[in-house]
């Protein structure tokens, strides 16, 4: 069950409000805070954004263990062969990722919390860099499980000062969420350096990031990826025919299932 769950970005019965875990087996999701203490606390205002727009879909290049390794490279975009592919991609409807905002925002009104949802994206470059210097916890090399538990002791903060967010919204944390890629991903080989020779059959994916910031402090409470940290991407299967140009239909609906799942599998 908690292998399940650690699996679940977020959703309805997700990770942050089941607090089976603190650590997944693969470091994608980490607390760095009290959560009893947190959600006792109702009297706290909440923010709920996106971060920056949303990526034009595109072909990833996949390892044979299913690891992302790249985003294609030039050679495959400029390809004659995967040109028509590329061009519908960047047509594919990821909208729905808006979605993860309203979800989660109920679910925090459900909990006792005041809820502000913020409509317009935020944008890292219209944040100044965090340049205070900070302290933490000294790192135990004792054992393996000693420095785990040191490195998630030590306060992490956001590059970015997201501070005037305090004031400017009236919220005193932010979760913050971001759909980092979506496409499809291929297994692709050749003689180097024209590797563009398909090894596999394009499957859909999408993968994204959350996080809770403290606009007190500018601490990162709590950080979430749907990319572990050894880059192995759910996928998701293409149902029906995908080599149909010129809209490659199929593809593009089994992209917005992929981005749908980032959300709430």
């Amino acid at each position: 069950m908690v292998k399940k769950m650690l699996l679940i970005f977020l959703g309805i019965s997700a990770i942050f409000f089941s607090g089976c875990a603190t650590l997944a087996s693969n470091e994608s999701q980490v607390l760095f805070f009290d959560r009893q203490e947190f959600f006792n606390d109702t009297s706290q205002k909440i923010g709920v954004a996106i971060l920056e727009n949303y990526p034009t879909p595109r072909i990833y290049r996949v390892g044979e263990g299913g690891a992302l390794l790249d985003v294609l490279t030039a050679e495959i975009f400029n390809s004659a062969i995967w040109s028509g592919l590329n061009k519908s991609l960047a047509t594919a409807d990821v909208s729905g990722f808006a979605q993860i905002t309203d979800r989660f925002a109920e679910k925090l009104k459900t909990q006792g919390f005041e809820v502000k949802k913020l409509d317009s994206p935020l944008f890292l470059k219209d944040f100044g860099p965090f340049t205070e210097k900070v302290t933490g916890a000294r790192m135990d090399f004792g054992t393996p499980n000693r420095l785990k538990r040191s490195i998630r002791a030590r306060p992490q903060y956001a590059q970015v000062d997201f501070r005037p967010l305090a004031e400017k919204e009236g919220i005193d944390k932010l979760f913050l969420f971001n759909l980092e890629g979506a496409g499809v991903g291929m297994q692709f080989g050749g003689f180097f350096p024209i590797n563009i020779i398909p090894l596999s059959d394009p499957w859909a994916l999408a993968f994204a990031k959350g996080q809770l910031v403290d606009l007190r402090s500018n601490r990162i409470l709590w950080r979430y990826s749907t990319v572990p940290i050894h880059r192995t991407v759910p996928r998701i299967s293409i149902e029906g025919k995908w080599d149909e140009p010129p809209e490659y239909v199929n593809v593009k609906n089994s992209i917005k299932k992929a981005v749908e799942n980032t959300i709430e599998p």
